[in-house]
């Protein structure tokens, strides 16, 4: 870790020691920021470290020559930073409301390693991005939730559900204040922030999607009867063949295109497509 920081503050790129220190610290914060103890860092120190690493990201662009590449890697690298965010949200939500699953299984925590799925969180965005897809999305290992445990099986589970999601329409929110109040110069920050709100957006839409095993599934699911319920739950180890038979006929995107471009004109004030 230390070794990792210092490679980072004497980054060539990054010019100003203020905002490699920020950015370092950010990376240290989700290395080693445990959401189980109730010692949390400060919300102005977190929000400094956030724009550190928005200027570093930035300072990173402008020193290497594969813009093409740095492209895909601020991609994955927001991704990977929301998609964590989403499925600890999740962990968080279960707890609280009676399940301590992903407690013990050591999910509660931001630190993306345990959260690393090889094909959701890194092959398949690159996948779309080789096959020229309009929309990138991917995704962490789901954390592991027992709906048995919750205190109100079928209300909990849709808030359980709902928490992932709604962090992300939480986080393109965030982002999207300094495009929207005119604070990013429009220069390549304001292109990473861009980048991040349509992310979570994307994000956000699609894990809402009624389709095993995506979050909508369960919210629908937890609507219904309970013998009804079950039947579609089990439709979750056939989920992914779904969802990849649905992007390869254009049916995901035509439902995703026109609802992104509506949250985009509330977030934003234009359309991103």
């Amino acid at each position: 870790m230390i070794h990792l920081v210092q490679a980072l503050t004497r980054f060539p790129g990054a010019t100003v020691s203020h905002w490699r220190l920020g950015c370092c610290r950010l990376i240290v914060a989700c290395m080693e920021w445990d959401l189980e103890k109730t010692r949390l860092y400060p919300l102005p120190q977190i929000l400094h470290a956030l724009f550190g690493l928005v200027i570093s990201l930035t300072s990173l662009w402008y020193c290497c020559n594969f813009v093409n590449t740095m492209e895909i890697v601020i991609t994955l690298l927001i991704l990977l930073f929301s998609a964590v965010i989403h499925e600890v949200c999740h962990g968080i939500m279960a707890l609280r409301l009676g399940d301590d699953t992903a407690k013990l299984a050591g999910r509660l925590t931001l630190n993306p390693i345990p959260h690393l799925d090889p094909f959701a969180s890194v092959l398949l965005p690159l996948f779309l991005v080789w096959a020229g897809s309009p929309i990138i999305f991917g995704a962490a290992k789901p954390v592991p939730v027992n709906f048995f445990n919750l205190r109100n099986m079928k209300r909990d589970m849709a808030l359980v559900s709902l928490a992932g999601p709604g962090s992300n329409f939480i986080l393109a929110l965030i982002f999207a204040i300094p495009i929207r109040m005119g604070l990013a110069d429009g220069g390549i920050a304001s292109l990473i922030l861009m980048q991040a709100v349509v992310l979570n957006l994307i994000l956000g839409i699609f894990n809402l999607l009624p389709i095993p095993p995506l979050d909508g599934s369960k919210i629908f699911a937890s609507f219904l009867p309970s013998n009804m319920m079950y039947r579609i739950l089990e439709w979750e180890r056939f989920g992914f063949l779904i969802i990849i038979f649905l992007l390869f006929t254009g049916i995901i995107h035509s439902v995703l295109l026109p609802v992104l471009n509506f949250f985009s004109q509330i977030l934003l004030g234009f359309s991103i497509i």
